[in-house]
């Protein structure tokens, strides 16, 4: 469970997203990832799905510290009115 609230969270993830030293960490878990699963036994299935889900770990949590930013970030008057827009 999630403690703080959404502004602080959307405050924190800000902070993450934009943070040198953990950019340089995903990216560098993504690399071992693809390194992994290039050199890995076509016939060792666990250690494929082991490799992807670390790729997918490190893909994936810019995408949810973004949802923290949006989440904890106050709608104008008029965004409102139309809605969240879609995050690409």
């Amino acid at each position: 469970m999630l403690s703080g609230t959404p502004e602080w969270l959307a405050a924190e993830a800000r902070r993450l997203k934009n943070e040198t030293v953990l950019n340089l960490a995903l990216a560098e878990m993504k690399r071992d990832a693809m390194e992994r699963l290039t050199s890995a036994d076509p016939d060792d299935k666990t250690a494929i799905m082991a490799a992807q889900a670390d790729y997918r770990a490190a893909n994936e949590l810019p995408t949810v510290l973004e949802r923290f930013i949006i989440a904890g970030t106050p709608m104008s008057e008029e965004d409102e009115s139309t809605g969240p827009t879609s995050v690409a």
